[in-house]
Protein backbone atom coordinates (compact mmCIF):
# COMPACT_ATOMS: atom_id res chain seq x y z
CA UNK A 1 0.00 0.00 0.00
CA UNK A 2 1.39 3.72 -0.45
CA UNK A 3 -0.48 6.38 0.94
CA UNK A 4 -1.19 9.61 -0.79
CA UNK A 5 0.07 13.01 -0.66
CA UNK A 6 -1.35 16.02 1.78
CA UNK A 7 -1.14 19.41 0.97
CA UNK A 8 -1.56 20.66 4.53
CA UNK A 9 -3.23 24.36 5.52
CA UNK A 10 -3.31 25.70 9.08
CA UNK A 11 -5.68 28.26 10.70
CA UNK A 12 -4.32 29.64 13.93
CA UNK A 13 -6.34 31.87 16.12
CA UNK A 14 -4.37 34.45 17.31
CA UNK A 15 -6.85 36.58 19.04
CA UNK A 16 -6.81 38.87 22.06
CA UNK A 17 -8.58 36.55 24.57
CA UNK A 18 -5.59 34.22 24.62
CA UNK A 19 -2.30 35.30 26.25
CA UNK A 20 1.27 35.43 25.34
CA UNK A 21 1.89 31.85 26.64
CA UNK A 22 -1.29 30.12 25.58
CA UNK A 23 -0.11 31.43 22.12
CA UNK A 24 3.28 30.39 22.57
CA UNK A 25 1.76 27.28 22.96
CA UNK A 26 -0.36 26.83 20.32
CA UNK A 27 2.61 28.03 18.13
CA UNK A 28 4.06 24.76 19.56
CA UNK A 29 1.24 22.59 18.93
CA UNK A 30 1.61 24.05 14.85
CA UNK A 31 4.79 23.22 15.02
CA UNK A 32 4.51 19.72 15.83
CA UNK A 33 1.54 19.22 13.35
CA UNK A 34 4.12 20.21 10.87
CA UNK A 35 7.26 17.83 12.65
CA UNK A 36 4.72 15.10 12.67
CA UNK A 37 3.28 15.59 8.77
CA UNK A 38 6.76 15.55 7.21
CA UNK A 39 7.87 12.65 9.27
CA UNK A 40 5.00 11.01 7.22
CA UNK A 41 6.28 12.43 3.88
CA UNK A 42 8.98 14.82 3.52
CA UNK A 43 6.65 15.93 0.36
CA UNK A 44 4.03 17.68 2.52
CA UNK A 45 3.86 20.70 1.92
CA UNK A 46 2.29 23.58 4.33
CA UNK A 47 0.50 26.40 4.14
CA UNK A 48 -0.44 29.01 7.50
CA UNK A 49 -2.83 31.65 8.18
CA UNK A 50 -3.29 33.74 11.34
CA UNK A 51 -6.50 34.43 11.66
CA UNK A 52 -9.00 36.65 14.70
CA UNK A 53 -10.79 39.83 13.35
CA UNK A 54 -9.04 39.60 10.09
CA UNK A 55 -6.82 36.90 8.58
CA UNK A 56 -2.94 36.85 7.97
CA UNK A 57 -1.32 34.70 5.33
CA UNK A 58 2.01 33.95 7.19
CA UNK A 59 3.19 30.59 4.23
CA UNK A 60 1.64 28.92 1.28
CA UNK A 61 2.84 25.74 0.05
CA UNK A 62 6.26 25.84 2.03
CA UNK A 63 8.05 22.79 3.45
CA UNK A 64 8.51 21.71 7.17
CA UNK A 65 11.43 23.60 7.77
CA UNK A 66 10.11 27.05 6.47
CA UNK A 67 6.67 26.45 7.73
CA UNK A 68 7.68 26.27 11.54
CA UNK A 69 10.29 29.25 10.83
CA UNK A 70 7.29 30.92 9.58
CA UNK A 71 5.14 30.06 12.17
CA UNK A 72 7.72 30.97 14.97
CA UNK A 73 8.13 34.53 13.52
CA UNK A 74 4.96 35.07 13.62
CA UNK A 75 3.56 37.53 16.81
CA UNK A 76 0.21 37.71 18.61
CA UNK A 77 -2.27 38.97 16.96
CA UNK A 78 -5.41 40.79 18.71
CA UNK A 79 -9.01 41.02 17.69
CA UNK A 80 -12.15 39.02 17.93
CA UNK A 81 -12.82 35.39 15.85
CA UNK A 82 -14.01 35.44 12.30
CA UNK A 83 -13.77 31.66 11.73
CA UNK A 84 -15.18 32.46 8.17
CA UNK A 85 -12.79 34.79 7.12
CA UNK A 86 -10.12 32.04 8.70
CA UNK A 87 -11.35 29.21 6.27
CA UNK A 88 -11.69 31.04 3.18
CA UNK A 89 -8.35 32.76 3.81
CA UNK A 90 -7.13 29.23 4.49
CA UNK A 91 -8.60 27.48 1.57
CA UNK A 92 -7.72 29.91 -0.76
CA UNK A 93 -3.66 28.85 -0.28
CA UNK A 94 -4.49 25.37 -0.52
CA UNK A 95 -6.46 26.25 -3.77
CA UNK A 96 -3.22 28.26 -5.00
CA UNK A 97 -1.56 25.33 -5.16
CA UNK A 98 -4.11 23.24 -7.21
CA UNK A 99 -1.01 22.56 -9.56
CA UNK A 100 0.02 19.98 -7.82
CA UNK A 101 -2.55 17.75 -9.18
CA UNK A 102 -5.49 15.58 -7.95
CA UNK A 103 -3.34 12.85 -6.38
CA UNK A 104 -2.59 15.19 -3.68
CA UNK A 105 -5.46 15.42 -0.62
CA UNK A 106 -5.54 18.73 0.76
CA UNK A 107 -6.68 19.35 4.43
CA UNK A 108 -7.44 23.12 6.20
CA UNK A 109 -6.93 22.37 10.18
CA UNK A 110 -8.86 25.00 12.35
CA UNK A 111 -6.90 25.55 15.45
CA UNK A 112 -9.35 28.53 17.15
CA UNK A 113 -10.40 28.83 21.19
CA UNK A 114 -13.34 31.02 20.17
CA UNK A 115 -16.78 31.54 18.83
CA UNK A 116 -18.08 32.84 15.58
CA UNK A 117 -21.10 33.52 13.09
CA UNK A 118 -22.34 30.30 12.79
CA UNK A 119 -24.11 30.77 9.22
CA UNK A 120 -21.03 32.61 7.45
CA UNK A 121 -18.92 29.64 8.82
CA UNK A 122 -21.41 27.03 7.48
CA UNK A 123 -21.12 29.02 4.00
CA UNK A 124 -17.27 29.17 4.21
CA UNK A 125 -16.46 25.45 5.15
CA UNK A 126 -19.05 24.44 2.16
CA UNK A 127 -17.23 26.35 -0.61
CA UNK A 128 -14.09 24.74 1.04
CA UNK A 129 -15.73 21.25 1.07
CA UNK A 130 -16.87 21.97 -2.74
CA UNK A 131 -13.45 22.41 -3.73
CA UNK A 132 -12.21 18.97 -2.13
CA UNK A 133 -10.54 20.04 0.74
CA UNK A 134 -10.81 18.10 4.07
CA UNK A 135 -11.40 20.03 7.66
CA UNK A 136 -10.52 19.36 10.70
CA UNK A 137 -11.54 21.44 13.65
CA UNK A 138 -9.38 21.95 16.60
CA UNK A 139 -11.24 23.49 19.59
CA UNK A 140 -9.27 24.76 22.18
CA UNK A 141 -10.61 25.52 25.49
CA UNK A 142 -13.99 26.05 26.73
CA UNK A 143 -14.60 29.23 25.32
CA UNK A 144 -15.32 27.28 21.46
CA UNK A 145 -19.08 26.42 19.79
CA UNK A 146 -17.85 22.90 20.16
CA UNK A 147 -21.37 21.68 17.46
CA UNK A 148 -20.45 24.23 15.34
CA UNK A 149 -16.99 23.15 14.76
CA UNK A 150 -18.11 19.55 14.76
CA UNK A 151 -20.05 20.34 12.07
CA UNK A 152 -18.00 22.52 10.28
CA UNK A 153 -15.70 19.36 9.58
CA UNK A 154 -15.46 17.08 7.07
CA UNK A 155 -15.73 13.83 9.15
CA UNK A 156 -16.41 13.13 12.50
CA UNK A 157 -13.35 11.62 13.04
CA UNK A 158 -11.58 15.15 12.46
CA UNK A 159 -13.18 16.75 15.47
CA UNK A 160 -10.73 17.06 17.93
CA UNK A 161 -10.70 18.92 21.87
CA UNK A 162 -8.47 20.04 24.50
CA UNK A 163 -7.05 22.31 26.88
CA UNK A 164 -4.09 24.74 25.67
CA UNK A 165 -1.23 22.40 27.90
CA UNK A 166 -2.65 19.66 26.21
CA UNK A 167 -2.53 20.10 22.61
CA UNK A 168 0.24 18.51 21.62
CA UNK A 169 -0.99 15.62 22.93
CA UNK A 170 -3.30 15.65 20.03
CA UNK A 171 -0.86 15.53 17.46
CA UNK A 172 -0.50 11.88 16.54
CA UNK A 173 -3.42 11.32 16.37
CA UNK A 174 -4.49 14.44 14.43
CA UNK A 175 -2.23 13.74 11.60
CA UNK A 176 -3.12 9.98 11.84
CA UNK A 177 -7.06 10.66 11.21
CA UNK A 178 -6.48 13.16 9.17
CA UNK A 179 -4.11 11.15 6.54
CA UNK A 180 -6.90 8.40 6.94
CA UNK A 181 -9.96 10.44 5.88
CA UNK A 182 -7.72 12.65 3.56
CA UNK A 183 -5.36 10.77 1.72
CA UNK A 184 -6.19 6.81 2.61
CA UNK A 185 -3.33 4.30 1.37
CA UNK A 186 -3.62 3.08 -2.15
CA UNK A 187 -3.32 -0.50 -3.20
CA UNK A 188 -1.42 -1.91 -5.55
CA UNK A 189 -3.29 -3.76 -7.68
CA UNK A 190 -2.45 -7.70 -7.83
CA UNK A 191 -1.11 -8.54 -11.34
CA UNK A 192 -2.16 -12.30 -11.94
CA UNK A 193 0.15 -13.79 -14.68
CA UNK A 194 -1.94 -15.04 -17.45
CA UNK A 195 -1.67 -18.95 -18.21
CA UNK A 196 -1.56 -19.78 -21.77
CA UNK A 197 -4.18 -22.32 -22.48
CA UNK A 198 -3.39 -25.05 -24.20
CA UNK A 199 -4.88 -25.46 -27.47
CA UNK A 200 -6.79 -28.93 -27.93
CA UNK A 201 -5.62 -30.75 -31.12
CA UNK A 202 -8.56 -32.12 -32.99
CA UNK A 203 -9.43 -35.60 -32.39
CA UNK A 204 -9.35 -37.37 -35.79
CA UNK A 205 -12.58 -39.26 -36.33
CA UNK A 206 -12.12 -43.06 -35.55
CA UNK A 207 -13.09 -45.20 -38.77
CA UNK A 208 -16.77 -46.70 -38.89
CA UNK A 209 -15.75 -50.42 -39.05
CA UNK A 210 -19.42 -50.98 -39.65
CA UNK A 211 -20.05 -48.81 -42.77
CA UNK A 212 -21.94 -45.76 -43.03
CA UNK A 213 -26.28 -46.54 -42.27
CA UNK A 214 -28.32 -47.56 -45.70
CA UNK A 215 -30.56 -44.97 -46.29
CA UNK A 216 -34.54 -45.91 -45.44
CA UNK A 217 -35.88 -45.49 -48.64
CA UNK A 218 -38.75 -43.46 -49.08
CA UNK A 219 -42.23 -44.91 -49.75
CA UNK A 220 -44.05 -44.11 -53.33
CA UNK A 221 -47.96 -43.76 -52.70
CA UNK A 222 -49.44 -46.47 -54.46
Amino acid sequence: EAAGEVDYALAIDGRSSSNGREFDTARKFVRSIITAAAARSAAARFSLVAFASSTTVIATGVDAPAAAAAMDAHPKGGGGTRIDLALTATAATLMAGGGSGAARGRALILITDGASAAASARAAAAVAKADGIAIVTVAVGGNTDEALLAELASDPTLVFKGEVDALVGLVGGLVADTCAVVAPPTETPEVTPEVPTATASPEATPPSYYGAPSATPSEEPS
